[in-house]
């Protein structure tokens, strides 16, 4: 990024952000997205939330604050953390999980949260293929979606609607995304000096089967 910008190249990051750098952005609004799915597993009832995201370090001690190292999936692990905290509710970082954000990922992370032996009754994905996996995971483990534990994704990838059950997902809009980072980019290469700009587009929660109020069938 300094390289291009560095050598005059019109330049616009897309669902990146890269705090402290005068380039401009096209990004979701992953943070109030995530916040959004995890306060309606919370008044469904649910309180034992895990979360599986990307891949992250740990920071030293003794804040041991798991940081992802992408940006657009630590504002949604940020996002998490604030919804559960506006309820009350402590997070728990054994039901922290991340990976590399594929299906076997996913999947990959949830045998981890089973077995740890840590009661949970609902998933929050940061993204939509790592629910998949996750979804796997719980059936294979003879727990159902989402009678034993609720699952949420994000993204609403083609595939999503088609699941079964059908995932419960929040959608980014990435059409306009993509449009309008192509029109900043034209701007942006007609007016080099001009301020440097972040767009961040509202997403939706899709309410689809995979959520549902917590059972006494749920992991406890």
């Amino acid at each position: 990024m300094r390289a291009l910008l560095g050598a005059g190249r019109p330049l616009v990051l897309v669902e990146n952000c890269v705090p402290g750098e005068k380039v401009d952005a096209v990004v979701s609004d992953s943070f109030g997205g995530a916040r959004a799915a995890v306060a309606h597993l919370v008044e469904l009832g649910h309180r034992d939330v895990a979360f599986i995201g990307g891949p992250f370090h740990v920071s030293a001690p003794p804040a041991l604050h798991r940081e992802n190292t992408i940006w657009s999936i630590e504002q949604r692990a940020l996002g998490y953390w604030a919804a559960l905290r506006q309820a009350g509710i402590q997070p728990d970082n054994r039901l922290y999980e991340g990976d590399n954000l594929s299906t076997a990922a996913g999947y990959r992370a949830c045998r981890r949260l089973l077995a740890s032996g840590r009661p949970f009754t609902a998933i929050f994905c940061a993204n939509d293929e790592g629910a998949v996996g996750a979804m796997r995971a719980l059936h294979q483990a003879g727990l159902t979606v989402p009678e034993d534990v609720s699952v949420v994704g994000f993204d609403d990838i083609e595939v999503a609607q088609h699941l079964i059950p059908p995932l419960t997902t929040v959608h980014v809009h990435k059409e306009a995304i993509g449009s309008l980072a192509v029109q900043r980019l034209l701007a942006r290469a007609l007016a080099p000096g001009a301020v440097a700009t972040t767009l961040a587009l509202h997403v939706d929660l899709i309410q689809r089967e995979t959520v549902a109020a917590p059972s006494q069938r749920s992991i406890r």
